[in-house]
């Protein structure tokens, strides 16, 4: 009993330590970086955990490089031409500070050129005479198009380790396969949740 204990816990050990090593695998690849196109030429890229910009046309609008102190994109919302996005702030030694927020307001002038308001205070924003024009404000989380290229490298590692479980500990193996297959329906359904619109959409007036 207290082998195949040990045992047990040594396949999960090498689980979760491959399961890690493949989110490194998979940051160093640029597979968690993506493209979100969105309406009127507008985009947001993740070049990096620290890079979520936001793009018009390809030239970018709202970088860390742009706006020192700055740091990714949290959260976005397209209403008519104009864009809302919500950050985080900079700290030393590539972190953030997810409890202090920035915001910008993004528009089109006449000559079809991005204006851009920002960064502002929490304060600022909220009385802001755009952003009471558009309250209350649906934010949604940028999200990666490609949902199931970030999973590639833990999905690999479980489909080799599955059948090893399936010879040696076939009880232990398939209630795996049916959590994990009710976890990727979880994700799937997420996903979809989130591409029309809804989610972990909510209010500036919720939020305060």
């Amino acid at each position: 009993m207290a082998r195949r204990l040990a045992y047990l816990l040594f396949i999960f050990a090498v689980c979760c330590f491959s399961i890690s090593v493949n989110q490194e695998l998979a940051q160093a690849a640029g597979w968690q970086d993506y493209t979100l196109n969105l309406e009127d030429g507008y985009s947001i890229v993740r070049a990096n955990s620290l890079e979520i910009m936001l793009l018009h046309k390809g030239n970018i609008i709202i970088s860390p490089h742009q706006f020192p102190g700055i740091g990714p994109i949290t959260r976005y919302s397209q209403e008519d031409s104009i864009i809302f996005v919500e950050t985080n702030e900079a700290k030393e030694q590539s972190k953030v500070d997810s409890r202090k927020k920035y915001y910008f307001i993004v528009s089109i002038d006449e000559s079809g050129a991005p204006e851009t308001i920002g960064p502002l205070s929490d304060a600022e924003f909220g009385s802001h005479v755009i952003a009471r024009q558009y309250s209350p404000i649906n934010w949604r989380r940028p999200q990666n198009p490609k949902f199931l290229l970030p999973l590639m490298g833990s999905v690999m590692t479980l489909i080799i380790l599955l059948p090893i479980l399936l010879v040696v500990h076939a009880k232990i193996a398939i209630p795996l396969i049916l959590v994990l297959a009710w976890v990727l329906f979880y994700l799937l359904k997420k996903r979809r949740l989130y591409k029309h619109g809804t989610g972990s959409m909510r209010s500036l007036s919720e939020k305060n």
